[in-house]
């Protein structure tokens, strides 16, 4: 044997004894930990990001902790822990729903014992693509001889957005609907629903509710339905066999120009929830509670007039001015014990907690969302303890994530740290301004074991409402309104137990976009929360009713009583309501998006964003129309009327025998059927071009009229 060869079986003698006790170590490692991201690993940001955690122990380990550090901003981190117990399982599960920022690109997992020593810790990267929009697409349960069109596909090219595929079979469908927050549009292949268990089709149908878009494949026939925020189309063809072209005017149709330019713009932002929205909200629960000024104005008046003059003309005529200094002093003293004890109740000394808690009654099930803001008169670390059963998403501005550097983090360095206790969840917050808001929204459904309700039925008609609205939810509410898209009615004051009869009255209508327009009629510690509830339930044609009040109750949400809190709760529940009388229909909405031929229109707020626009109504293929009513969109309504007013240009009908435009009037009342006869073609489609010269020069929304039509079912035998 060579010298040489004796020298290279030493070093690899050396190596190998180096590597044993690394190997060993591996062999003894606590727990194993595995984890999923998103969807299949993939996640996106502007979006709330499930993070499945699974822990395996390997010996021992029975009790401990798993942390999950999440980089915010800068070199700061949000930070989630469980306690892990594993008793006499060998596997135990967690989640934790997280928000991903534009420069979030990895995550910290660590398991640490019960003295808080790390037996485990590992670095993930994420699967993240912001360099372009992405429409993350569902297709559940893919066919076998399904050809990929989509994948990749750019749909805008204003919006640089492209379809990224995931699939997803029935067995691994999400049990919960934070988990499908990824998902921008879902493709259900036939008979796919059907395979979802019971509480699965709830989720999917829950999702869509909330503002997913749902693609039904090869249905029995085409429609199109909104469900609350979202939508469903029933696509009667087979979506994987055409074109591209095709799939990107279906794609278009379905998702719309608004929620593309969202989807695109939301890579850029921070967590899901509009942070704006979330601030207006939580900032108007207080609206009632702001200390008068009088007390405070009364006591120095007293103070200056005390002082100077009446003292001094007193002592003077006394001949005892020498005395007025020891006066001046006495009267400082005492106007100062008074005004600090006039001042009690302004004077924060620990976190103000300020919230706006959601409640949406539907049947058997409670839907409860709660957004909080909480804020500290100093920058120490404050922590607040809440009911462990809602799931707790942290809200933050994009803006304050946007420059954050990837590669120098320090993970234990946070800004915040959610615990999740065995009694609690507990929130931490620490290195914040005094008085900074950090905001949340706590999320949860629960039984209705109370059985509580808002129970109304109505019957909506030609835009006339009756019927009756009864309160059964504990509450005595106030400013109890009914609401639909553009439809306002507002009741009063109900206490609990009391029922308000309807009968024959005239609805209001609204601008969506602008709920200030019909917010008038609630009391002024209501607006904002009122305004951000119509705007967010009824934010997309739908012919949904939904009865709302209004209630100042203590939160139910915090473990402890130590905090200052102020705040309200919004009790819903959707209306059973009637469209019908004799043989004829109402439609309080059109059942189909109008399809846009020129020019620009928001179909969300029935608003022209262009100074010409021709837009082509489907009134109802399968209708007869006795009559369609057009009303007023009263966007100028309320304090702000810059950039946006009520269309008041020319309009014109497209006659469809002779191909020309016809002059159509001011367009506002009711046209019948005979009227309109020229202008329906054999679909029932009406076409009709605005103009309005006054669009620029600070307009840039013209509030075009509703549409509402009346008529009877072709197939109903009449």
């Amino acid at each position: 044997m060579t010298k040489k060869l004796k020298y290279l079986i030493l070093c690899i003698c050396l190596a190998l004894l180096c590597s044993c006790p690394v190997l060993a170590l591996g062999e003894e490692t606590p727990v194993q930990v595995s984890a999923d991201f998103g969807i299949y690993h993939s996640v996106k940001s502007g979006r709330y990001v499930p993070v499945h955690i699974r822990a395996e122990k390997n010996g021992d380990f029975e009790t401990g902790t798993v942390r999950l550090s999440v980089p915010v901003s800068y070199q700061e981190s949000y930070i989630y822990e469980k306690k892990l117990t594993f008793q006499n399982r060998y596997i135990e599960e967690v989640i934790f729903y997280v928000p991903i920022f534009y420069n979030t690109r990895k995550l910290q997992i660590e398991v640490l014992d019960q003295e808080g020593e790390p037996v485990y810790s590992s670095v993930e990267t994420l699967n993240i693509q912001n360099d372009y929009g992405e429409i993350f697409t569902g297709i559940l349960d893919r066919l076998e001889n399904d050809e990929s069109r989509l994948n990749h596909l750019i749909i805008e090219d204003n919006f640089d957005l492209s379809i990224r595929e995931i699939n997803i079979s029935t067995d691994s469908f999400p049990e919960h609907v934070l988990d499908l927050n990824l998902i921008d549009v879902m493709i259900v292949n036939p008979s796919a629903e059907k395979i979802l268990t019971a509480e699965k089709r709830k989720v999917l149908w829950q999702w869509i509710e909330q503002g997913g878009v749902c693609i039904m494949n090869e249905s029995s026939q085409e429609d199109w339905k909104i469900y609350g925020n979202g939508c469903c189309y029933y696509y009667s063809g087979d979506l994987f066999s055409q074109d591209e072209e095709e799939i990107r005017k279906i794609f278009r149709s379905v998702m719309g120009s608004e929620r593309l330019d969202h989807i695109s713009s939301s890579a850029l932002m921070g967590s899901g929830y509009d942070y704006w929205d979330a601030a207006s909200l939580i900032n108007a629960s207080d609206a009632k509670n702001e200390p008068p000024l009088y007390p405070y104005a009364v006591l120095l008046v007293l103070y200056m007039f005390a002082v100077c003059p009446l003292i001094f003309l007193y002592l003077r005529k006394k001949r005892k001015s020498i005395y007025y200094g020891y006066h001046v002093l006495f009267c400082a003293g005492l106007f100062t014990v008074l005004i600090y004890v006039a001042g009690g109740r302004t004077r924060i000394y620990g976190p103000v907690v300020q919230y706006c808690r959601v409640l949406e009654l539907q049947g058997d099930w409670i839907r409860e969302d709660n957004f909080i803001g909480v804020k500290s008169p100093d920058n120490k670390e404050n922590e607040i303890a809440v009911d462990s059963s809602y799931a707790i998403l942290p809200i933050q501005s994009g803006l304050d994530s946007y420059y954050l550097d990837g590669e120098q983090y320090d993970f234990q360095d946070y800004i915040l740290k959610i615990e999740s206790r065995e009694d609690c969840s507990a929130i931490k917050i620490r290195n914040k301004e005094a008085f900074e808001t950090s905001m949340f929204l706590m999320k949860r459904t629960e039984k209705n074991s109370g059985h509580s309700m808002l129970k109304a039925s109505l019957h909506i008609f030609n835009d006339k409402i009756e019927g009756e609205v009864e309160n059964q939810t504990g509450y005595n509410l106030t400013d109890v309104f009914v609401a639909g898209y553009g439809h306002f009615y507002y009741i009063g004051d109900l206490e609990n137990g009391e029922k308000a009869e309807i009968k024959d009255q005239e609805m209001e209508h609204y601008t969506p976009e602008y709920f200030s327009t019909v917010s008038g009629a609630l009391r002024e510690e209501n607006r904002g929360s009122g305004e951000y509830f119509i705007s967010s339930v009824f934010g997309k044609p739908t012919e949904q009713f939904m009865a709302a009040g209004f209630v100042r109750t203590e939160p139910s949400f915090l473990e402890s009583e130590v905090y200052e809190t102020d705040g309200l709760t919004i009790v819903s529940q959707e209306c059973e309501t009637a469209f019908t009388e004799g043989n004829q229909v109402y439609y309080p909405v059109l059942e189909r998006r109008p399809t846009v031929i020129s020019g620009t229109f928001r179909y969300e707020s029935w608003m022209m964003e262009s100074e010409s626009c021709v837009i082509q109504y489907s009134l109802g293929s399968d209708l007869l129309i006795d009559s369609v009513a057009f009303h007023v969109n009263p966007c100028t309504s309320g304090e702000n009327t810059l950039y946006r007013h009520v269309f008041d240009g020319s309009a014109w009908f497209m006659n469809w025998e002779s191909g020309q435009y016809e002059e159509a009037g001011s367009l506002e009342g009711i046209m019948t059927a005979e009227q309109l006869a020229p202008y329906l073609n054999e679909n029932n489609q009406l076409q009709i071009k605005y103009e309005d010269t006054d669009y620029g020069n600070n307009i840039y929304s013209i509030g075009l009229p509703f549409i509402t039509v009346t008529g009877r079912e072709k197939d109903a035998g009449y």
